[in-house]
């Protein structure tokens, strides 16, 4: 299945490319944090489920899971969110807030956003 990924350019600029992209890295791109931990909260499936479809490049897995990973994938490459969080950050910074101040609010967002505590 073919994707594709973000990639710099000379001027610092973010462009998109079309390439092969294994599903493990589709899966570590989406779900930079915990990954197998997400995914089985994504899917929904246990951890180690997750973690045997990631090791296994997506072998064995149902092709819905396989689709809904990729179009989270796409949207992520389209909109990248990361670029968005840190110019908001940077703003927060530069108006002088701390870290903590900061990292405080994305505890609660992120509770807000998934019902969990932040670990």
């Amino acid at each position: 299945m073919s994707f594709g990924k973000i990639t710099n350019t000379s001027d610092g600029d973010k462009q998109f490319e079309a390439e092969e992209v294994r599903f493990s890295e589709l899966v570590h791109t989406i779900f930079e944090d915990s990954s197998s931990a997400r995914l089985g909260r994504f899917v929904p499936v246990n951890q180690r489920t997750a973690q045997k479809w990631i090791a296994r490049d997506g072998e064995g897995m149902p092709e819905e899971v396989r689709q809904r990973v990729s179009e989270q994938y796409d949207l992520y490459m389209k909109h990248y969110p990361r670029a968005k969080f840190l110019a908001v950050l940077k703003e927060l910074e530069d108006a002088g807030l701390d870290q903590e101040v900061v990292a405080s609010e994305i505890s609660a967002l992120y509770t807000l956003l998934t019902g969990l505590q932040i670990r």
